[in-house]
């Protein structure tokens, strides 16, 4: 694995901080982290690349904190893009100006339809940043395996953080 990848995962993980308890990362980058819990086998090729961190969000997020996912993403340095016609449009977060690097995409549960009172409802605005509603994240949801991220397996972060 690059150690930009891991520095850039890590970058982000710093900005979710107050929100690690409530989401999950899922895609490609689960596939990555999978190999850092105790419980894993170790692999014997590299592991799956992406170049985005896909997090599953809740519907809703209980209690308040000082700011939201936006803003702190935005004060970490990540660029806002806005993709589609939806209202709001989907966000990703990336980081740096490269259009081929690391980025961030939030997504949530759809439940029932995508059309509802005759208009799309395939985005949600959770914690300050849209996310895009996707069938089965719920599932994905569950029983997620929770994970420390440190400075001994290669993410160079300030502290411990578990996702």
């Amino acid at each position: 694995m690059l150690h930009r990848d891991l520095a850039n995962f890590a970058h982000m993980a710093e900005a979710l901080a107050p929100w690690l308890e409530n989401i999950v990362v899922i895609g490609g980058w689960a596939h990555r982290l999978y190999q850092y819990h105790p419980l894993a086998q170790p692999l014997d090729h590299p592991p799956l690349t992406t170049l985005d961190a896909d997090i599953a969000l809740p519907e809703r997020i209980p209690g308040e904190t000082e700011a939201d996912m936006r803003d702190r993403l935005l004060a970490a340095g990540f660029e806002e893009e806005f993709l589609g016609e939806e209202n709001p449009p989907a966000t990703h977060f990336r980081l740096g100006t490269d259009p081929t690097g690391f980025y961030a995409e939030f997504l949530t549960p759809l439940v029932g339809s995508e059309d509802k009172r005759g208009r799309r409802d395939v985005t949600a605005k959770i914690a300050g940043v849209t996310a895009q509603k996707l069938r089965y994240v719920d599932v994905l949801m569950r029983s997620p395996w929770p994970l420390a991220l440190d400075a001994s397996q290669g993410f160079p972060v300030s502290r411990l953080h578990r996702t």
